[in-house]
């Protein structure tokens, strides 16, 4: 089980991030499920981390735009295994997206620090 909690009605779950630059480090992410790839990190932290290029990608937007966005791969600690994730470069608070989802059960308690859980099916 992966636990997290809500805060200003989101729902965070920290996961352990590493890189070749870097130890394994606890971020903190909002679980966004109108997001379908793995995870969104603002440049910067990407830089820190010392993740490893991949390509040019076009996302779309909540809002139906698009945007050109460079896309890393991170190995993530995530249901007591480590996984090659895909890492969308952008900026903002930190996004776990639904691609990371599969196979588990979402809850969440929507009140200020109600619990979140994420649970294998």
């Amino acid at each position: 089980m992966i636990a997290g909690a809500v805060v200003d009605l989101q729902a965070l779950v920290s996961v352990g991030l590493g890189g070749p630059l870097s130890a394994v480090e606890p971020i903190e992410f909002v679980i966004d499920t109108g997001f379908a790839g793995g995870l969104a990190l603002p440049q910067a932290l990407i830089d820190n981390l010392g993740l490893p290029y991949i390509e040019a990608a076009v996302a779309i937007l909540a809002d139906g735009s698009h945007a050109a966005v460079d896309v890393y791969v991170a190995p993530v600690h995530w249901c007591g295994r480590t996984v090659d994730v895909a890492v969308l470069a952008m900026e903002g608070r930190p996004l776990l997206g639904t691609a990371l989802l599969r196979g588990l059960r979402m809850e969440a308690d929507f009140v200020e620090g109600g619990a979140v859980r994420l649970l294998p099916l």
